[in-house]
């Protein structure tokens, strides 16, 4: 798998692996073991151009981890998506889409609990993966994600990150009023209420785009992930503000999404390769970003002259707010989404309950 050279279009290994074809029917069950099996190819799909980097090298990183655990029977092939995440899904097609939880959000409200609340209500990776192993959160995931037909693993978390970038300073909500923000998943619902315009700038308009529209004035305030997604964006290229938090302050995860029918095609041997390879990214990426937002925002206050401050506490009060009452919102949806806003609300608490132990012993 070539960094530089990977493919911009599925077609040619899409009509290789498709179901019914030779390839298909050779490795069937490419879970079973087997040592006359031929290369299983997968394609390995994310919204993020080669040329990105961030976001884009997670997803190198993972596919050639992935291939490496597999012992030479999958080839990764990447591929740069520009459509909506259910594109890749709806098919038989061996392909893996990797990107943030967040945009699942719009096919579901209750993927918000697995992609990152805004305000105060989101979790601590830490958190999150012992929700999701340990406190019943990665069942009620797998519940969700089949009602989709598809299967998700937590493979990447950006920490807490960064908060909102902009060309100058935000004051007060006002600074929202009619302005465009971009966020990510629920927390547009707090751009809403804060009078903005929840916006996106496509990552194909990457490496700078986002960056040339806070300059220019089309986006008044941006997240992007971690310290090391926004170096690669080259937000401080061209706007010096940024405030020490964001909307969505405990981070957002990042997820492997394959069809319900390609999953149990791959069998449990599989499965469990890249379950084990998704799980260990989302520690990797948590703790290089541990490791480097210190050092990065250091560099980017002392040689990129960024201004960080606090987020004016009119706003960050109002995103708490906004935030508990989306989550209750959700929780009265249906069965589904009550029972796992249940289960996020014990682990949340038990988070809370274990800091005010620790602080008193």
């Amino acid at each position: 798998m070539d960094r530089r050279h990977f493919l911009k279009s599925s077609a040619g290994i899409a009509a290789a692996i498709a179901p019914g074809t030779a390839a298909a029917r050779a490795d069937e069950d490419i879970g079973a073991p087997s040592l006359s099996k031929s290369v299983q190819d997968v394609v390995l799909s994310s919204p993020w151009p080669d040329h990105s980097g961030g976001y884009a090298d997670q997803v190198f990183g993972f596919g050639q981890r992935l291939e490496r655990a597999a012992d030479g029977r999958l080839k990764v092939h990447m591929q740069t998506h520009t459509g909506g995440v259910q594109d890749d899904l709806a098919n038989d097609q061996a392909i893996l889409r990797f990107n943030l939880t967040h945009e699942y959000v719009a096919l579901h409200p209750a993927f918000g609990f697995f992609a990152g609340l805004p305000g105060g209500m989101g979790l601590p990776f830490e958190t999150l993966e012992r929700w999701l192993i340990a406190g019943g959160g990665g069942t009620l995931w797998d519940e969700l994600s089949a009602t989709l037909g598809v299967k998700m693993l937590l493979a990447g978390h950006t920490g807490p990150g960064l908060g909102l970038w902009s060309a100058q300073p935000l004051t007060s909500i006002s600074d929202f009023t009619g302005q465009t923000i971009q966020t990510g998943g629920l927390a547009d619902e707090v751009v809403k209420s804060l009078g903005g315009r929840p916006g996106r700038v496509s990552s194909h308009d990457l490496p700078n785009g986002l960056a040339l529209a806070l300059a220019r004035g089309d986006v008044r305030a941006a997240e992007f992930g971690n310290a090391a997604h926004c170096f690669a964006a080259g937000l401080a290229e061209q706007v010096k503000y940024c405030t020490a938090t964001g909307l969505n302050r405990s981070g957002s995860s990042l997820t492997v999404t394959v069809s319900q029918r390609v999953w149990e095609r791959f069998g449990a041997g599989m499965q469990a390769i890249l379950t084990a390879t998704a799980a260990a990214d989302a520690r990797r990426s948590v703790a290089e970003a541990s490791a480097n937002n210190a050092i990065l925002c250091q560099a980017l206050g002392e040689v990129k002259a960024v201004q960080f401050y606090a987020l004016p506490q009119d706003i960050a009060g109002v995103s708490d707010r906004v935030a508990e009452a989306i989550v209750a919102d959700i929780a009265a949806r249906d069965r589904l989404s009550a029972r796992i806003n249940q289960s996020y609300v014990s682990a949340k608490v038990a988070q809370i309950g274990a800091g005010l132990f620790c602080n008193a012993v």
